[in-house]
């Protein structure tokens, strides 16, 4: 259960004024909610990845780059290759196996997201993810978003998008101002198909 603000004090402030003590009730004083956490603008991690009716969970390491606007996972699971999904700040999203060679593009609205990603989420306190306490935030009907309370590491993240699925960080794997092995990994490859246009989103086409 998530512990929504500190208890009450108990028992009473004591005062003594000139030879003679008033009891008075102790008021408790509530500290103001942390801020929400702010990301690196570059930066590694590993996590699980939980997904119902999925036999297996998907191990993901994510590579994000705000400078570059581009976003990068590398999603395993045992019996299957490894698949890349990019993400870059043109709107275009590329899901693609070098393995096989297969590839799917999308075009998203909402892209790559900023360090400050989290700003405007609402508190709901503390519960223990693990060992490790964590505050924990919602963001609209997105996201609820686990962080160290200690450091403001991720540690978990659930989606309300009615997947079901949820992402559990591995420990000491959050690795600030981390890149990718090589600059190749940014580049969607030439077996990609353009993006598609999507003129409803009122986004302009990819550059």
């Amino acid at each position: 259960a998530l512990a929504l603000g500190a208890p009450a004090a108990d028992g009473a402030a004591r005062r003594e004024r000139r030879g003679w003590v008033s009891e008075e009730p102790a008021v408790a004083v509530r500290a103001p909610p942390p801020a929400p956490p702010v990301w690196p603008e570059r930066l590694s991690m590993a996590f699980d990845i939980d997904r119902p009716g999925r036999r297996h969970a998907q191990t993901a390491t994510l590579y994000y780059d705000w400078p570059g606007r581009r976003n990068l996972l590398l999603i395993d699971a045992p019996g299957e290759h490894t698949l890349h999904d990019l993400e870059l700040g043109n709107h275009s999203s590329y899901f693609f196996t070098p393995a096989t060679r297969a590839c799917k593009t999308f075009r998203v609205p909402v892209g790559v997201l900023s360090p400050d990603w989290l700003a405007g989420a609402d508190y709901h306190g503390r519960t223990t993810v693990g060992s490790e306490e964590a505050d924990v935030w919602t963001k609209a009907d997105f996201i609820v978003y686990y962080a160290a309370a200690s450091s403001g590491v991720p540690l978990r993240w659930d989606f309300l998008d009615g997947s079901g699925m949820n992402q559990t960080v591995h420990a000491g794997s959050y690795v600030p101002g981390e890149r990718p092995p090589s600059e190749a990994l940014w580049e969607p490859p030439a077996y990609c198909p353009p993006t598609p246009p999507a003129p409803q989103d009122g986004l302009p086409p990819p550059a």
